[in-house]
């Protein structure tokens, strides 16, 4: 073997009983090397992270909250400056029904195009980051690898966008007409 190189790690199959127990002793006794049995190193590693796993699935439902929270008083705000707007569509001849589904439809929009920044955010961060992680640990990470999960996030984000959007959509379908257009001037 070349003098630069050196053997670092040595998998042998799987070890049954005394000769699982002999290879960890013998490769412990010797001098510079070292025998671990790696499913209790990954399990005692599992155990070590959980907490911090937890929190980070704490803060991802917390984002989430306070995304919907978001989308739900943007459209709040929205309906409250376009009182007068709506009332125009529905005396130019909008049902009740249409203009609630327009309140719908525009929480989905919004919901949709807030779930494609974040993707594109996400995905080229990822990519960015990658280089910093491909030099530091020689393994290569990508940005542009498409999860099955992120589908499920896109369902969650036209959920959260049809939640958000109920009331604010429920407040234009009762709005009374006569009332809004009077208390407004031209």
């Amino acid at each position: 073997k070349p003098k630069d190189k050196e053997v670092t790690a040595i998998l042998f199959p799987k070890l049954d009983g005394s000769a699982h127990v002999g290879v960890l002793n013998n490769a412990n006794n010797q001098p510079g090397m070292m025998a671990v049995d790696p499913a209790p190193e990954i399990a005692l590693l599992k155990s070590k992270l959980s907490p911090f796993i937890s929190i980070v699935v704490g803060i991802a439902y917390l984002i989430t909250i306070i995304a919907m929270f978001s989308v739900f008083i943007g459209l709040l705000n929205s309906l409250s400056a376009r009182k007068y707007e709506i009332a125009l569509m529905r005396v130019s001849g909008a049902r009740k029904g249409q203009v609630f589904i327009s309140i719908i439809f525009e929480g989905l929009i919004i919901s949709i195009i807030g779930y494609v920044v974040g993707l594109l955010i996400s995905h080229f961060g990822m990519e960015m980051f990658s280089v910093y992680l491909s030099e530091s640990y020689h393994y290569d990470f990508s940005g542009f690898i498409w999860l099955d999960v992120e589908w499920w996030l896109l369902l969650g984000a036209i959920v959260i966008g049809m939640i958000s959007a109920l009331y604010p959509a429920y407040r234009a379908y009762k709005m009374d007409i006569s009332k809004t257009l009077s208390n407004n001037e031209l």
